[in-house]
């Protein structure tokens, strides 16, 4: 049996292994084509994500510089790939973020225009060490990743070949606001996960230090950036004010490269500038502030009693202009008598407290207390304090009457009705009008301090009440002061500002008594009563009263206190308060108007006293009969002022007197008086329109506010626009225009979105007076109002 050959199965088993090599070579172009684009496609979205990871960076930098809060950012350094089954991806892909090189920020020719910060700032060049901070990608497939790097405020990414493309704006200059926030610290974390960042506040404060040119040299800063100089004017386009126009609204003079990498700023002359500096860290190998400079708080150019204490208040600062903590501050009297607290360490404010005690002065009528830190203080280190003395009231003149002494000259209940209280036969009558007479015709004597003695009550009633516990002092001219009856523990109370009575002249003290020591209730002052008061004089003399008051007003002809002939004058207030919460800055504008003046006029003055702070105390005056009143302060926002107005005329024999009077309290709040009254006049000026746009950025935390207004009428001065915050964490931004027509006006500050601000155009006549306004509140949202 022959056997013959079959080739049936070849076709079969050929075509098997043809299927199968074309499956290899299919999954190995796969392999080769579709993994590493579809990985690409990948890491393209993971740098775009790492790129907001960046911008969180930076807004925590930004965020950090104005807060003591550590804030912590999560960068995805690196990414994974999808699972795959039958394919092969590259190790994850990775990622580094770093701090590269140290630099420095430069600022030269900054002279501070205030004296608690001159003796730093004194025009020479100051430098602060900074760091830039970058992300660098390590993929696989997308093989033009960019570099993205954080410097200078600005986060740009900056790509092979030197193409830099922007992902952020400036945030360093902001109209006449400069800030500047200086990174340090060692960071450098490579992996393919996510790393986070702690952004740690090491010198920061919400304070601003005022600075302008040193004499015909512009205030210059230089900050490292290896971007080119055109594209840092391109970020400060809306800066820079390249024809010096003076309504422009722009500050920046120049901006040109500077030495190295760097970008230098030059300002425009006869400007203030707000400098804010700050101090963030990141990484490890962070430096701690050091005491750089010392400052005067409280306590200085004031009057002391001898017998008592006084209180000196001190500020350890940085290089950046913000507190150090744990600095042990020495102090010792350098001329005069007395003694003082040796030594005292900073607190949390950097602020150190010290206590003076006078001793006998001999005489001697001033005292110097000098404070100072360190081995060898040299005049940043050592700040002095000047101390005038008063006598301590021992030994006082009971009812003097000698030729050239003050005298009791008259007194009588003053027959108005009082709040409620405990009456003894009918109306209660609490006042108490006391006047006292000069008899010294060359030499005007000051009263500096007053205390209620004693106070007793007329025995002849069945059922007298018990003695009062205080008075006020209502006083011209100044805030009232309240008395607590020695009795119950009364000391003398500081009169701020001193009562004068003029030489061979009169004086009338008006005191409201209250049964209970918080003067509340009102006490029934009645014939038969009869107090003693005592005073301390500026020449270090005192003197005490007993007064036995009669039913009935004082003799006017002794009072020396003439209103002259015709009707009163009446004041008219406007109170508009732009106090900035987050600096600490209370700002009252107060414009008046005084009617029904005569020739016997001399001036408005106001007075603004802090009632938990008088060294945050103010004044202002003016000689015209209407226009407005300023105050500020570098502390005391969210304080209680009380605030007095008085017209001050001057009678036919010279002597000045207070016509017209008003007093109120106002809490610096950033919210206007409840109580304004219009000022306007048929010749005022008007808005006749008036458009405001929130252009707030809420991604990059950039607060902007738009003016359009027009204004029409006679007597224009000037427009005000005002953006506000309400709360104690927003900026506060003023502008002044002197046209009456503008548009596009823009309000901006590169922080603090999402807060409620009184957003404020006001209008003020050529006297100075504000007589038309334009007031809303809004939340910087970028939508409405």
């Amino acid at each position: 049996m022959g056997f013959h050959g079959d080739d049936r199965g070849v076709t079969v088993q050929i075509g098997a292994v043809l299927l199968f090599g074309m499956l290899i070579i299919s999954m190995s172009m796969y392999q080769a084509t579709v993994v590493p684009s579809e990985n690409e496609q990948v890491e393209y979205q993971h740098n775009q994500r790492v790129q907001e990871d960046m911008q969180s960076f930076r807004s925590a930098v930004t965020q950090a510089g104005s807060s003591e809060l550590t804030r912590s950012v999560v960068v995805r350094l690196g990414t994974q790939y999808p699972e795959r089954v039958l394919f092969v991806n590259p190790p994850a892909p990775a990622g580094t973020v770093r701090t590269d090189a140290t630099a420095s920020i430069e600022i030269r020719n900054a002279a501070a225009l205030d004296s608690e910060t001159a003796d730093y700032w004194e025009s020479d060049t100051k430098t602060f060490a900074t760091s830039r901070v970058s992300y660098q990608p390590t993929y696989h497939s997308y093989q033009n990743a960019p570099t993205t790097l954080y410097e200078s405020s600005v986060l740009y990414n900056q790509f092979d070949g030197g193409n830099d493309v922007l992902q952020s704006e400036q945030s360093l200059v902001d109209g006449r606001r400069i800030n500047l926030v200086a990174v340090d610290g060692d960071l450098s974390q490579s992996q393919s996960g996510s790393f986070s960042v702690d952004v740690r506040p090491v010198s920061v404060s919400e304070r601003t230090v005022t600075v302008g040119g040193s004499g015909s040299d512009r205030l210059t800063i230089l900050v490292p950036s290896s971007l080119d100089v055109d594209t840092w004017q391109r970020l400060l386009a809306s800066e820079i004010d390249s024809g010096g126009d003076a309504e422009s609204d722009r500050y920046v003079e120049s901006v040109t490269s500077g030495p190295g990498e760097t970008i230098k700023l030059v300002f425009e002359p006869d400007y203030q500038y707000d400098l804010n500096l700050a101090q963030v860290g990141v990484g490890t190998n962070v430096a701690e502030p050091t005491s750089t400079y010392l400052t005067k708080v409280a306590g200085d150019d004031e009057s002391v009693r001898e017998g008592g204490e006084h209180r000196l208040t001190v500020e350890v600062r940085d290089a950046f202009n913000n507190p150090v903590s744990g600095q042990v501050v020495d102090a010792s009297v350098t001329s005069g008598p007395g003694s003082v607290t040796a030594s005292a360490t900073s607190d949390s404010d950097g602020r150190a407290v010290f206590t003076y005690t006078p001793e006998s002065s001999d005489g001697q009528r001033t005292a110097t207390v000098t404070a100072t830190f360190g081995s060898s203080p040299g005049a940043k280190e050592r700040v002095q304090f000047d101390l005038s003395l008063t006598g301590d009231g021992g030994a006082a003149t009971i009812n003097p009457n000698a030729e050239d002494a003050v005298i009791l000259r008259d007194s009588g209940i003053v027959e108005e009705q009082c709040d409620t209280g405990q009456s003894r036969y009918g109306l209660v009558y609490c006042q108490v009008d006391v006047q006292l007479t000069n008899l010294d015709e060359d030499t005007t004597r000051r009263l500096t301090d007053a205390r209620l003695s004693f106070y007793d009550v007329d025995a002849t009633n069945n059922n007298p009440p018990n003695a009062p516990q205080s008075a006020v002092l209502v006083r011209s001219g100044a805030s009232d002061v309240t008395l607590t009856a020695a009795n119950s523990g009364g000391v003398y109370e500081r009169l701020n500002p001193p009562v004068d009575v003029g030489a061979g002249a009169s004086a009338v003290l008006r005191f409201g008594f209250y049964a209970d020591a918080d003067a509340t209730t009102a006490f029934d002052a009645e014939q038969g009563d009869f107090f003693v008061f005592s005073v301390l004089f500026e020449d270090g003399e005192a003197a005490t009263y007993f007064v036995a008051p009669d039913v009935g007003d004082i003799d006017e002809d002794d009072s020396g206190s003439e209103t002259g002939s015709g009707e009163d004058p009446k004041l008219s207030l406007r109170l508009d308060d732009h106090t900035g919460l987050n600096r600490n800055t209370p700002r009252y504008v107060l414009s008046y108007d005084v009617a029904n003046t005569n020739g016997s006029f001399e001036r408005v003055e106001a007075s603004f006293e802090n009632t938990n702070n008088p060294s945050a105390d103010g004044d202002d005056s003016s000689t015209q009969t209407r226009g407005n009143l300023q105050y500020s302060n570098d502390n005391g926002a969210g304080a209680t002022y009380d605030i007095r107005v008085d017209a001050v005329y001057r009678d036919s024999d010279g002597e000045e007197y207070v016509a017209a009077s008003r007093t109120f309290s106002d809490v610096a709040d950033a919210r206007n008086w409840a109580e304004n009254k219009d000022l306007s006049t048929d010749s005022s000026p008007t808005f006749t329109a008036v458009d405001v746009e929130d252009r707030s950025n809420t991604q990059q935390n950039r607060l902007a506010y738009r003016f359009d207004y027009d204004v029409s009428g006679p007597n224009f001065g000037q427009v005000q626009l005002a953006v506000v915050s309400q709360s104690s964490s927003g900026p506060t931004v003023f502008e002044t225009s002197t046209a009456q027509s503008r548009n596009n006006v823009e309000l901006s500050a590169g922080y603090e979105t999402g807060t409620e601000y009184k957003v404020a155009l006001l209008l003020y006549d050529s006297d100075g007076a504000v007589v038309d306004a334009r007031i809303i509140t809004d939340t910087a949202d970028g939508d409405g109002p």
